[in-house]
Order: C-alpha cells, then structure tokens, then sequence
C-alpha cells in the first residue's frame, strides 16, 4: 500500500472515528451503538467477576454495574460542577440495565455462555471497542471540556490530568474503594496506591500524549519564569510528534483499543483457570475480581 493511500485511509478514519462513535442502531431505535457494546462489555466482565467472588441480589448487581459504567462520568462531572451525564441521558439507564439483564439473568443463561463459547475473540473485540470509546472520551471529552470552562481552570494542567485520567477508569477507582460488588461495602485503601495499575496507566498515558502532542499546553506560556520552561518545552517538541486533535484522538484510540485488547486474552486465560474445578484459589481470585474494576 502506498504513503499516499496510507495517509489517505488515515485521514478518512479520523473523520469518521467519532462519527462511528455517535452512530445509532436506527432513526426508531435511537441508541447509539458503541454505547451498547460498552454496556455489553462491562456487564460480561462484571458477571464474570461475580461468578469468581458469588452473585449478589439483582439490584446489587445492577448498581454495581452502572457504578462502574458511569463512575468516570460522575467524578469528572462533581468536580467540574457540570450536570451528571447519566441524568441528561435518558437512554443512558434503561440501555446499561437492560443490557445487563440479558447477560446476567437471561433464561438458559444463553447471552453470557455465546460470549464464553466465541471467548477469547468476544473478549477482545470488547475491549478493543472500550479502548477506542476511552481513547476519544478522555481527549475530546476530559481535556477538551476542561479548556471549555471559564476562568484560570481552563488552563491548568493538573485539572486536564486529572478530569482526563478520572474520566477514563473512574468507575473502577469507585469500586476499588467502596467494594459495591462485594455484598457487604466496605472502604479500603486503594491498590492504586499499593500496586501499579494497568487501566490507570493507559488511560494516563493517553491523556498526556493528546496534552502533548496537540500543543495545548505549553511551560514556557503559561509559566515563562519557570527554570528550565524553555527546556522542557523543546524536549516535549523532539519526542512528541506535532498531530491534530482529530489525529492524536485517533492515535489514542488505537492505543486505548490494543492496550485493553492484549490485556483481555490474559484476563481471559486467568478467568479460565480459576474456573476450573481443580484451581480454587482465593488468592488469585482477588486479582481477577481487581483487573476486572477497570470499567
């Protein structure tokens, strides 16, 4: 394939990457599909987490769900002071529900065993799907609804960090914390802060690069008497390459979509043996249940 219909093909794809992202089943059913598959995602990976740690009452289950599916959303929006995304959405809570009803209680049990019966290729096609939506979120929604608010918070660096990073893995860090899948909650010291975090480390990763590479912040403009401002700048400018928005949301899609997937087919063969009858291992059933809080 030549540069020309390379770059060609990339700059159609970065067009159409949030287009894909908005596009609904049908003008009579107006749900968006990538939304749908992510609900589908995170409720294959929370009932396969309960059935490692024990199933809860179905209304547990869901608010476990829609934690974890919304928790990004409902940080970043507290701690910008915007209106929560699940309540200006109304097809938000009936989609995720009802997604998860399928999967976790439909007779025969038939939704989840497909998954498990085209698993490890259902599993990766998943995640790839839930990185691409992480990818575009945290830099067209994170940093950019950040440079969107007034005042000086539009311009801090930290606040893009953090919204972006929140806003990505939030719903795990919730759960993490406050244990809702566990039948009893209980707040716990993070592992965030015990343990390096691959969904954490994605997601950040991310953000930093889109910061980066759009130029949307730069040292010696928003801090010119910071020693060595200079020299970070021209650092930044010779190992980030200089892109678009529209092509560093793309870059951080892939990034997102191959990360997530080549993490599921580890997540798929752990899950495997501890359901395996001769492998009960308690142990490595918190691990699972933790990789799993990555929503």
């Amino acid at each position: 394939m030549s540069a020309s219909v390379m770059s060609e093909y990339l700059a159609r794809a970065e067009q159409n990457y949030p287009v894909y992202l908005a596009a609904e089943w049908s003008p009579s059913f107006p749900v968006a599909i990538a939304m749908t598959l992510h609900a589908l995602r995170v409720s294959y990976e929370v009932r396969k987490m309960l059935n490692c740690s024990g199933r809860l009452p179905t209304a547990q289950e869901i608010f476990a769900l829609l934690t974890l599916s919304f928790g990004g959303g409902i940080l970043s929006a507290l701690m910008l002071g915007k209106p929560q995304p699940w309540l200006v959405n109304n097809g938000m809570i009936p989609t995720y529900t009802l997604v998860y009803l399928a999967v976790g209680f439909c007779p025969q049990d038939w939704v989840f065993r497909i998954l498990r019966m085209l698993s490890p290729a259902s599993d990766v096609f998943l995640a790839a799907v839930d990185g691409a939506i992480r990818g575009y979120g945290v830099t067209a929604t994170g940093v950019e609804m950040v440079r969107g608010m007034e005042g000086p918070i539009s311009e801090s660096l930290t606040a893009m960090i953090i919204i972006g990073t929140v806003l990505g893995c939030g719903g795990g860090i919730i759960e993490d914390v406050i244990q809702f899948s566990k039948r009893s909650w209980n707040f716990r010291t993070p592992t965030l802060l015990q343990r390096p975090n691959f969904d954490i480390g994605i997601t950040f990763s991310s953000v930093l690069f889109y910061i980066f590479s759009t130029r949307t912040w730069s040292f010696a403009v928003q801090h010119p008497g910071l020693i060595g401002a200079e020299w970070i700048d021209a650092l930044i400018e010779l190992l980030v390459p200089h892109l678009t928005p529209e092509t560093a949301r793309g870059v951080c899609g892939l990034f997102c979509a191959g990360s997530l997937a080549y993490k599921a087919v580890g997540d798929h063969v752990r899950y495997n043996r501890l359901m395996s009858p001769a492998m009960p291992n308690t142990q490595e059933t918190e691990v699972v249940e933790e990789t799993k809080k990555d929503q």
